[in-house]
């Protein structure tokens, strides 16, 4: 059995539920398949290897990931998966969505970015920053305040510096959900020995692309107020430089050149700020209202 989902602009016909997509019942073939099958134990000869249990090639990638399955992507249109002997499909899901994906989108030609993206006045603002620095925390303040979200954790970029509608769901931690006063006892469980879940967000049917307008870099230290510093030149440059997903990939793919020339039209495209928030006492109104601020000024 097949189901059919639609993400990042493409169709996907795939094997394993993906409950977390939007359904696509557009006809036609897929673009993406994604299937349950055998994966070479060994990578091909000839690939980089990115470590004991990943190796990449142009236009393929081979993932173990210990205890729960392995991967093969092949070209951004094929995805075999072969599972260990009783692994739940959530822990399937996990690595599928994440590094699985991320190198469909590359292999495509994409660029994309580790963090948030959400959809305001028809353009993309995007959310950066390390763990815990609050994206997904953003985000889903964006979203309570009627601001679709259109990708979580993995941001692809197309050709002309536009965001794709990604995942419509965001990861979050039990003690945000606290800090929204988010009831997580019907939320789904990331993998199921995870305080962390998937939160489901609301998207406005149809959602396409939208150019990237503004991108915030965030970060927490010692102010005392939510502080936002415009940046421009080789220091935006190297804000989404240093936030590339997955950036072995890139390395193994051969394919640095093309992705930082990318990286330098989006740098100039979009308004690129350093927002920092309090180490203690993090108020998310003051954020996204700073944030709102910043956006609203001449640049």
């Amino acid at each position: 059995m097949s189901f059919r989902y639609r993400a990042f602009s493409l169709s996907l016909a795939s094997a394993l539920p993906l409950p977390e997509l939007d359904a696509d019942a557009a006809p036609g073939p897929a673009d993406v398949t994604i299937a349950f099958g055998a994966v070479p134990a060994a990578p091909p000869a000839g690939g980089v290897l990115l470590g004991p249990f990943a190796s990449t090639g142009p236009d393929w990638l081979w993932l173990q990931v210990p205890g729960v399955a392995s991967y093969w992507v092949e070209a951004g249109r094929q995805i075999l998966i072969e599972p260990l002997p009783g692994i739940d499909e959530d822990s399937l899901r996990v690595f599928l969505l994440g590094s699985v994906i991320g190198a469909v989108l590359l292999q495509r030609g994409h660029s994309v970015l580790h963090g948030n993206a959400v959809a305001v006045n028809g353009q993309a603002l995007v959310c950066l920053g390390e763990s815990g620095a609050g994206k997904s925390t953003l985000a889903l303040g964006f979203a309570q305040r009627g601001f679709p979200v259109l990708a979580d954790d993995v941001v692809a970029i197309d050709d002309r510096g536009r965001a794709l509608p990604g995942i419509p769901r965001i990861k979050i931690w039990q003690d945000v959900a606290d800090q929204l006063a988010i009831a997580t006892g019907s939320l789904p469980r990331v993998r199921p020995a995870m305080a962390k879940f998937s939160l489901t967000v609301g998207r406005l049917p149809g959602l396409e692309a939208l150019p990237v307008k503004w991108i915030f870099l965030l970060s927490q230290g010692h102010v005392t107020a939510v502080t936002a510093a415009p940046t421009e030149g080789m220091a935006a440059f190297e804000v989404l430089r240093d936030n590339l997903y997955r950036p072995f990939l890139v390395e193994g793919m051969g394919t640095q050149a093309s992705h930082l020339q990318r990286l330098g039209i989006l740098a100039a495209q979009a308004q690129v700020v350093r927002l920092k928030r309090p180490l203690a006492g993090f108020s998310l109104t003051e954020m996204i209202d700073r944030v709102l601020a910043t956006m609203d000024e001449p640049g």
